[in-house]
């Protein structure tokens, strides 16, 4: 569906609303922003609308901030610009919006521009070089678009007209512009992510970080978590299971575990995210780069150790189109090396065989950091993953830290108890088995294409849709609201549907 047709099939949607939909604004309840901007060829400006409408539904005041400059990424399309504005218009009776261009500008801090290098660096790593524009021109275009764009966002967070403020990815663009105003200046920024079929929601920062899985376990949700730790336990080794076979619904096994055969020598595993995936950018705390990261640390395990040392690429990589040679420049780096050994995505290897045969696991993020420590296995994250804090992992200092915990870890490995294994289960259920959401009310378009068939009123009784709003209104981690839900089922449930995240965020 082009996007001119994705326009007129939202507002036929809109259209089924009734004036009854929408009750009076509650009293003093401050507005809430929702950014509104082209988003790589998909339907995320109508899904973001689609949020803000469900939001005045609810009595809420809402604003459209609709980015109506050139897009910083060459990929994009300025000329979506003009048919989104349309829409606006059509809308403004309940959803008044404004145009960025109109802001007036400020003058930028040193901060600021050391902010805009590093969202530039980012969206060249995860969108240029996927797109094959990374030239020198496409870099500086996005970089003096960004510039613009953060001097006319600068006031629209340095007062209190918004309470908070919803946004698509958090580190694409503007949107990434959007999460640092609001860090500056004490606002909360919501961001949603997604793939096929599911959505992934961050109530305070960015979605893909999963840092709500984290906040489930602090103070104020611990009764809860405590009174539902069976349950949610023996949900958590279902999944767990699952994925070993295969069979889970995201589909992020490649292999099933029976199905390989078994790993000779791994005792060191690398479990890599896909590295410009959202949930792979950003966050390196002793390094700069992932292939700095690899680089160094294969070396010291090579030089300072006899650990056989595995590179699993990410099974997810199996399904995107562009290529990363980050691995290849690492094996290339140790040519002939026997204690080092690259598995790609597409081996009939099953990284829980290589997982059981591991004494160490060194992720950079990935869940399988997790996965790890609910067999047992030692974990030293690089990055400050949503579960680096949660005491099954080891959370290094600095560099020199980092290095000298893997050493110990070799020499003298240490169990974990039963109850930092009961954690990992906890938390590998909140972030797995219900931290996202999964509908069919995504800005996939695929998944426009259904939904914007509805009319208001099914949009409204969607449980999914309010689960997701719930979060987002009142900064409730969404796997609390979901975990309810599986605790305490509607009558009727609606069936879950297997599908597969994508990776195009």
């Amino acid at each position: 569906m082009r996007f001119g047709a994705q326009a007129e099939a939202f507002l036929k949607l809109v259209r089924s609303a009734r004036d009854r939909d929408f009750p009076p604004l509650r009293e003093g309840v401050q507005k809430t922003a929702f950014l509104v901007l082209p988003w790589m060829q998909t339907a995320v400006p109508w899904y973001s609308l689609a949020l803000a409408l469900l939001y005045r539904a609810r009595g809420l005041a809402v604003e459209i901030v609709f980015v109506d400059t050139d897009p910083p990424n060459p990929a994009e399309s300025a000329g979506q610009i003009p048919i989104i504005e349309r829409v606006l218009v059509a809308l403004q009776k309940r959803l008044p919006f404004t145009r960025l261009s109109a802001v007036s500008p400020v003058e930028l801090s040193a901060l600021d521009i050391a902010e805009i290098a590093r969202i530039t660096e980012l969206n060249k790593i995860a969108y240029l070089h996927r797109a094959g524009t990374a030239d020198v021109g496409a870099v500086d275009n996005m970089r003096a678009e960004l510039t613009r764009n953060l001097r006319q966002l600068h006031p629209l967070f340095a007062n209190d007209r918004y309470d908070h403020w919803v946004v698509p990815g958090g580190i694409y663009g503007v949107s990434g512009l959007c999460v640092y105003c609001g860090k500056l200046n004490d606002r909360r920024v919501a961001t949603y992510d997604s793939g096929p079929g599911a959505v992934s929601v961050g109530v305070r920062g960015v979605a893909a970080y999963c840092a709500d899985i984290a906040a489930i376990f602090e103070p104020e949700c611990a009764r809860y978590v405590d009174s539902h730790r069976v349950e949610a336990v023996a949900l958590a080794k279902k999944e767990f299971e699952l994925r070993r076979l295969a069979r889970d619904r995201y589909g992020y096994s490649a292999h099933p575990y029976e199905a390989a055969p078994d790993m000779e020598k791994c005792d060191v595993l690398f479990p890599l995210n896909i590295l410009d995936d959202a949930a792979g950018l950003a966050g390196f705390r002793y390094f700069t780069s992932a292939e700095n990261w690899l680089m160094e640390t294969v070396a010291y395990l090579l030089a300072q150790t006899n650990a056989h040392v595995v590179l699993r690429e990410h099974p997810g990589a199996r399904h995107v189109t562009w290529s990363d040679e980050t691995c290849q420049h690492v094996m290339a780096a140790f040519p002939g090396e026997p204690r080092l050994r690259f598995v790609s995505c597409r081996e009939k290897v099953s990284t829980y065989r290589l997982l059981e045969a591991a004494r160490l696991v060194l992720p950079y993020s990935s869940t399988v950091g997790v996965e790890a420590a609910i067999i047992g296995k030692q974990v030293i994250p690089e990055n400050a993953a949503y579960y680096s804090g949660l005491g099954f992992v080891q959370k290094s200092v600095s560099k020199a830290d980092y290095f000298s915990r893997i050493g110990a870890a070799l020499r003298d490995p240490q169990s974990l108890s039963g109850e930092q294994i009961e954690k990992a289960w906890l938390c590998y259920y909140f972030g797995q088995v219900v931290g996202f959401v999964d509908s069919v009310f995504t800005p996939v378009p695929k998944d426009f294409e259904s939904w914007s068939r509805w009319s208001f009123q099914r949009l409204l009784q969607e449980t999914p849709a309010r689960v997701t709003v719930d979060a987002m209104s009142t900064a409730t981690p969404v796997c609390r609201l979901q975990s309810a839900l599986q605790f305490n089922p509607p009558a009727t449930p609606p069936p879950r549907k297997r599908f597969r995240l994508d990776f195009w965020r």
